[in-house]
């Protein structure tokens, strides 16, 4: 190992990490991979996981790999793609670790306090669904992740936008007042749950679902439904509860915002009272 290593430890939604770079200009460029808002770890305190990314120390040109708790996930010349591979790994292990909280495929906007959830994965249309909301006049929450808790409130994971542009169709990151938007700093209700894709044949005209179907649709998107059965049966069901649920394909995404953020103004989202656990 070079002497010139150097370590982060750091704590996002209640897991602390570390990660290894072999020198500071790597790690300065690792950084946006870190999940949003995190913090530098508490002294002393044990990284549930440990990322790291070495260089060949031989050749013209030095590939990069990326290990998560000492197993390759991904050699490559480009830092780009480690970056890329090490976002989509440490959020991967925030999501199944976070303590008493849910991590649920999803786009998360706000309108006021009332929560949008729009569960759903990568090419279900939820990150074109999210901009268009957000260029409506909603908050941005995520276009990854709903962060769910114990009550069923929803909290935002707010990395950057990754947008498909251009004949490519290559991934762009964009930060959201480039929308002109802003966001949400804190819990909300929610009060919307849309369950919906895009169909360029379709238009939204959607049809209302019951919690215990809304709770389905969040159960089926969650990151550790298998890990953690429990709480992902009383966290989902919590979160529809207080809801309404608006279900359909979808064509043109501005049509669908504009809807969406209409029922989120006319919403009053209710809080259902559950025993203590």
């Amino acid at each position: 190992m070079s002497t010139e290593e150097i370590t982060l430890r750091f704590t996002s939604f209640g897991v602390t990490m570390e990660l290894v770079c072999p020198d500071a200009s790597l790690l300065d460029k690792a950084i946006p991979a870190l999940p949003p808002r995190w913090t530098p770890a508490v002294a002393g305190a044990a990284p549930e996981v440990r990322f790291e990314v070495s260089q060949g120390s031989a050749g013209p040109r030095r590939p990069l790999t990326l290990r998560v708790d000492s197993v390759v996930t991904v050699t490559s010349l480009r830092i780009a793609t480690i970056v890329d591979a090490l976002e989509a790994a440490v959020r991967t292990e925030v999501g199944r670790r976070a303590p008493a909280l849910l991590f649920v495929h999803a786009g998360v906007v706000a309108v006021g306090n009332v929560g949008i959830v729009i569960p759903g994965r990568s090419g279900s249309g939820k990150t074109t669904l999210v901009e268009a909301l957000l260029r409506a006049g909603a908050s941005y929450g995520s276009d990854d992740y709903a962060v769910l808790d114990a009550d069923g409130m929803v909290h935002p994971y707010p990395r950057r936008l990754s947008i498909r542009v251009g004949g490519d169709h290559r991934l762009r990151r964009r930060a959201v007042e480039d929308l002109g938007a802003s966001e949400i700093h804190g819990p909300v209700p929610v009060g919307i749950i849309a369950v919906t894709q895009f169909d360029s044949h379709a238009r939204w005209e959607p049809t209302k679902l019951t919690a215990g179907q809304a709770a389905m649709a969040l159960l089926d998107n969650t990151l550790a439904a298998r890990e953690r059965p429990v709480d992902t049966l009383t966290i989902t069901a919590r979160a529809a509860a207080g809801a309404h649920i608006l279900a359909g394909s979808r064509g043109e995404a501005t049509d669908c915002a504009l809807q969406l953020i209409a029922a989120a103004r006319a919403a009053r989202p209710f809080r259902t009272e559950f025993p203590a656990p």
